[in-house]
């Protein structure tokens, strides 16, 4: 081929020459004779004449072959003729590591050098090269993971140099306080490792608060494999559950910036870096946690170190995984929940628990008790509501996880919230440990208040509706146990009283509408038939202009107390509102047991403290539970009406000045009186508590039997003091009625009575004065939860301060005050008491006469009408606001729109963060505090935190601190100046970055489907496609990092010079495609070429460097040569 070469050179066949030197591998020769042909045309005056072929071209072509051969020597004295950048690409693209790390080295490029490794997975080698602390600590991390990998497939690992490895990326992490979650994955690496529970829970920490949802997961998962006590600790998992069930929903569709930074983070967790929305990259040597997920990937596309993905598929993946991750973690919590113990139901209502596998307490709680078990209600409350959110997302032919979900929530979704309300409003006594004090009630009921989880208040709302949705019309007007139900959820909701007015007027209207609709019709009609009166009648009361339901009355009574500080008032409303019921006396009217006595409960003692507080030296014996039970109640009511007019009930008692105190005095007392009369039948023997509770014995066994004869004989013991005298009659005569009914119940369920109800309804009967009525309720109380009865007298201490009293001051009982004797035995007792039964007629035509009843519909008239107007004016103001947003559509369509380019990494503010300073704004996120320093924004601070102290509503709190946050950032100095550097760089990017990245993607495009058809082609565009791609990869890489770093007035700075080099790059690629083509398009020189190919085939072996690529359509041709 040598002697052919020299032939053809003598008669200036030059390319021929190249041709034969190639066909004999000769390409460094083949190399010599280009520069010597170049020479010999420009001797010979041949300046336009150009060989299609350069020296380079043959150089590259000799290193390829030496590289096969495995003459590595050979191939660097190849090499060292070419320009540094074009040997780098060669090197890198056929993985001669260690060569191209030796060469960038020479030329003092160690941090290219570190990339390189890292690609390629050297990466505790690249470690040591790179000088940036972060890029180190990212590699060891890598290595160590990859290491852990390896161990989780059983093989044998260096742990103490992982550990080093470990301990010195933590130590670099720390110094440059960037990416905390790097830092976390650090840590939990080390955890994993060492098995540390404190290093793990760290590690939670530290993803919780950079709001990772994925690490958040994974960190909690590997400390429950360490630690199953971990899992007591609800509010950590919880935490976790729903950051879980946020990221779920933001793979799907991301709504903001906060979401979709945390779709990067998980993203980047995982492994995976995006290109596009379409595609992204998998390195294959970093371990990423991607490819150890137990699901099938199609990844069989390699791009050099890296996996090609598309985004969908894996996002799916990830769904799917973290669906099953929720249903592991809420499987395992719902067990610990439910393994809260509890004090035994039996236990407290008096009966003995025969179950050897009750394991709740069969004793009084201590505090501490009470607050673990109510906790643990309220957090499996909460999980409820991450279970319910989970299954609305899914759906079963892309994630079959969703019967798992149904399974967890055993049938009834709502079990946990009614578990809860029994929790917080039981059938028996209230247990007064839970509510001592106002102290005691922050402690043990405080969380409802301060709860942060977002899933807690919105199922309680959708528990209530659900009840109200598959409830009747009848059963929704009438039904004063399904509006109590409403009450209770929306006290633990803080959403009262508006959500219960709103639903109370939605039913009201639509009676009225009802009845309006009825009553239409020509005089034939009305004659021919009788008017359909709507269903809930009862539930009704008609006033002259409109219908209001009837536990309205029971609102007002509250808001009378709690809200317009008049006790007199509150009574009234209240009395109005159990007289109805007591005169209508038809289900669904009659409330439960329950319910009615927790209503007559508050009412007894609120009018023993008033009248504690104006009679002077008044003494009132009560049980510590009823004290209790106000502090309870001023819990619940607290700050559900106006937080600016709330007062607990002492302070609303001590401070109220009725113009006739002796008045006030009577009203209250007769209010007592009338409570007795309710609970003993005497308005009407169909409404008799007292004998109710014992017509089931299911009301002895649930505790409600017990709690109203409680109520009963508290009464009858200050009854002196506070009742009308015939009242005690009334209640030692229904006591008489009750042994009896007691006595029945215990033949036929003896198992359902306690023995300590028997013994004080017996006592009660054969008490020969007051003093063993209150030995016989002492020593139930005692029995029953280590209660004790008081003497409570008034008392307000000024200054308050440490030890002082305002309102109940209680003190051991002095039972020898209690000298009265009965004069007459209980059997003995006659009623002889004239009360008046008026028929129902009469009834209504005292309600609609009653001109509180007036004055409440007047007030709620002008309320509706407001509230009409004001959805007259947000329909204007909806309406002008869609026609501005129509004009500016309009105007927008008519301008050129300006998109943002493709390469642009956006960064948008909006009410969770700013992409521009890198600011969150969500309450105590550090990276808020350190940027906000001007005064301006503390006072903001200073403004939120003092309605924190005022509300305490989390969900309001949260917005309202996000919303003032961000409306404050935006107007910082600081800001304004990033946006103008933000929007500077983007005006540099659109004119002078995105042009030219998307010649070069659309370079690299043709560069890899280019035909070889020529020498030395194929070499020649494996370099070219390597040095465009790492040129836009670099440039990409700063793209991001300008991103990350929020360094917008260095972009033009930073990226000016890299786009510059891919400009000269691209040019290059174009004029050497343009070359190419040229001489693809010449007939003769490729005609001569094929012809000599095929002579040269006959009988020779196959040469791939000379085989044209294009196969020819015709026949053979003779040789001309």
């Amino acid at each position: 081929y040598r002697q052919s070469a020299r032939c053809f050179e003598q008669v200036h066949k030059f390319e021929l020459a190249l041709k034969m030197l190639c066909r004999g591998g000769l390409y460094n020769e083949a190399a010599l004779a280009v520069e010597r042909f170049e020479e010999i045309l420009r001797q010979n005056n041949h300046l336009f004449t150009k060989l299609p072929y350069s020296a380079d071209q043959f150089r590259l072509e000799a290193a390829a072959m030496c590289l096969r051969e495995n003459k590595l020597t050979e191939m660097m004295d190849s090499l060292s003729f070419l320009d540094p950048e074009d040997r780098l690409v060669f090197l890198k693209s056929n993985k001669c590591l260690s060569q191209a790390a030796d060469l960038l080295k020479s030329q003092r490029r160690e941090e290219e050098a570190a990339l390189l490794m890292r690609e390629h997975g050297k990466l505790q080698e690249a470690a040591r090269l790179s000088n940036k602390k972060e890029f180190q600590a990212e590699c060891l991390v890598a290595a160590a993971r990859v290491s852990l990998l390896k161990e989780s497939k059983g093989e044998e690992i260096d742990k103490e140099g992982i550990q080093g490895m470990l301990d010195e990326a933590t130590r670099l992490f720390k110094i440059r306080k960037q990416n905390s979650s790097d830092l976390a994955e650090a840590m939990l690496l080390k955890g994993l490792l060492s098995k540390e529970t404190n290093v793990l829970q760290k590690a939670f920490d530290i993803f919780v608060r950079e709001n990772n949802s994925a690490g958040a997961v994974e960190s909690l998962f590997c400390l429950l494999q360490k630690d199953v006590a971990a899992l007591s600790i609800f509010e950590r998992s919880l935490t976790c559950l729903e950051m879980l069930m946020q990221l779920v929903k933001a793979l799907a569709n991301p709504q903001n910036n906060a979401e979709k930074e945390m779709v990067k983070a998980c993203y980047e967790f995982f492994g995976i870096s995006p290109v596009n929305a379409t595609y992204g990259r998998i390195p294959l040597y970093e371990g990423a946690r991607i490819l150890q997920l137990d699901f099938s990937l199609d990844l069989n596309e390699k791009q050099g170190s890296f996996y090609k993905c598309e985004i969908k598929p894996v996002r799916i993946l990830l769904q799917k995984y973290l669906l099953l991750q929720l249903c592991d973690l809420a499987d395992k919590i719902k067990s610990a929940g439910q393994s809260v113990p509890d004090i035994c139901p039996k236990f407290i209502c008096g009966l003995p628990c025969e179950s050897p596998a009750c394991q709740d307490h069969h004793r009084t709680l201590k505090q501490y008790e009470a607050k673990c078990s109510l906790e643990a209600k309220l957090y499996l409350t909460v999980l409820n509501g991450i279970l319910l959110e989970a299954k609305r997302f899914c759906y079963k032919e892309t994630f079959p996880e969703v019967e798992r979900i149904e399974d967890i929530l055993t049938g009834d979704p709502y079990a946990s919230c009614t578990s809860l309300l029994n929790a917080f409003y039981p059938k028996h006594f209230h247990q007064w440990v839970i509510s001592k004090n106002p102290r005691a009630c922050w402690d043990v009921l405080g969380l409802v208040k301060k709860i942060t989880f977002q899933s807690f208040r919105p199922v309680l709302r959708e528990y209530i509706s659900h009840c109200f949705e598959y409830s009747s019309v009848q059963k929704r007007r009438e039904s004063t146990d399904l509006w109590m139900q409403a009450q209770q959820v929306y006290f633990l909701t803080c959403d009262y009283p508006k959500k219960i007015e709103d639903l109370l007027t939605k039913e009201e209207q639509a009676y009225d509408s009802e009845r309006r609709k009825s009553g239409k019709g020509t005089d034939v009609q009305a004659k021919r038939r009788r008017p359909r009166i709507p269903k809930g009648k009862l539930g009704m009361l008609s006033t002259r202009s409109l219908h209001l339901c009837i536990f309205r009355l029971l609102v007002m009574s509250m808001k009378n107390f709690y809200e317009d500080s008049d006790p007199e008032q509150c009574i009234h409303n209240f009395y109005r509102f159990m007289n109805v019921l007591t005169r209508r006396c038809l289900d669904p009217l009659i409330p439960s047991m329950a319910n009615t006595i927790t209503v007559l409960e508050f009412q007894f003692i609120l009018c023993c403290s008033v009248l504690m507080h104006f009679i002077r030296n008044l003494v009132v014996c009560l049980p510590r539970s009823f004290i209790a039970l106000l502090h309870y109640w001023n819990f619940m009511f607290k700050l559900q009406v106006n937080p600016k007019k709330h007062k607990d009930a002492f302070s609303i008692i001590n401070e109220y000045k009725p113009k006739d105190v002796p008045k006030t005095i009577y009203k209250m007392k007769k209010h007592l009186s009338y409570l007795v009369k309710v609970l003993c039948g005497v308005h009407t023997s169909d409404f008799n508590v007292l004998l109710d509770a014992f017509n089931d014995p299911d009301y002895t066994s649930s505790g409600e039997a017990e709690r109203t004869v409680v109520l009963c004989v508290v009464m009858l013991i200050n009854a002196k003091y506070l009742l009308d005298p015939r009242m005690e009659k009334v209640i030692r005569c229904n006591f008489r009625e009750v042994e009896n009914k007691l006595r029945k119940i215990t033949q036929d369920h003896e198992s359902k009575v306690p023995a300590r109800l028997i013994d004080l309804v017996e006592q009660v009967n054969r008490a020969q004065s007051v003093k063993d009525v209150v030995s016989s309720l002492q020593e139930l109380l005692s029995k029953r939860g280590d209660e004790y009865l008081h003497d409570c007298i008034w008392k307000w201490d000024h200054p308050f301060g440490p030890g002082s009293v305002r309102g109940i001051y209680f003190q051991s009982i002095h039972a020898e005050r209690f000298t009265d004797e009965y004069q007459i035995k209980t059997d003995e007792i006659v009623l002889m008491l004239d009360e008046e039964h008026g028929s129902p007629e009469v009834a209504q035509y005292l309600e609609e006469k009653d001109d509180n009843l007036q004055d409440m519909a007047f007030e709620l008239q002008k309320a509706n009408l407001r509230r009409k107007w004001q959805c007259l004016l947000h329909v204007i103001s909806v309406c002008n606001y869609l026609r501005k947003l129509w004009t500016q559509a309009i105007s927008e369509a008519t301008q050129p729109k300006t998109e943002v380019p493709s390469n642009f990494r956006e960064a948008q503010t909006d009410e969770t963060q700013c992409d521009i300073c890198g600011v969150k704004f969500s309450r105590g996120s550090i990276n808020y505090t350190d940027f906000c320093q001007e005064p301006e924004c503390e006072e903001t601070a200073n403004r939120i935190s003092e309605n924190w102290e005022e509300t305490e509503n989390e969900e309001e709190i949260e917005t309202s601190y996000s919303r003032e946050c961000f409306e404050t950032h935006i107007r910082l100095e600081e800001h304004i100046k990033k946006e103008n550097a933000y929007n500077a760089y983007l005006i540099y990017f659109r004119g002078s970055v995105e042009p030219i990245m998307s010649k070069g993607r659309s370079m690299l495009h043709h560069l890899g489907e280019m035909a070889t058809d020529h020498l030395t082609s194929k070499e020649l565009s494996k370099v070219l496609y390597e040095k465009l791609q790492s040129s836009i990869d670099v440039i990409v890489h700063s793209i991001d990092s300008i991103y990350n770093q929020k360094t917008w007035i260095l972009g033009q700075e930073i990226l000016s010079q890299k786009i510059d080099l891919l400009q000269e790059i691209v040019n290059d690629a174009d004029m050497r495609q343009k070359q190419t083509l040229c001489l693809t398009d010449g007939v003769e020189a490729n005609q001569s070429a094929v012809d000599f190919e095929e002579g040269l085939e006959d009988g020779q072996e196959n040469f791939d460097e000379l085989r044209s690529r294009k196969k020819r359509k015709g026949g053979k041709k003779k040789r001309k040569h």
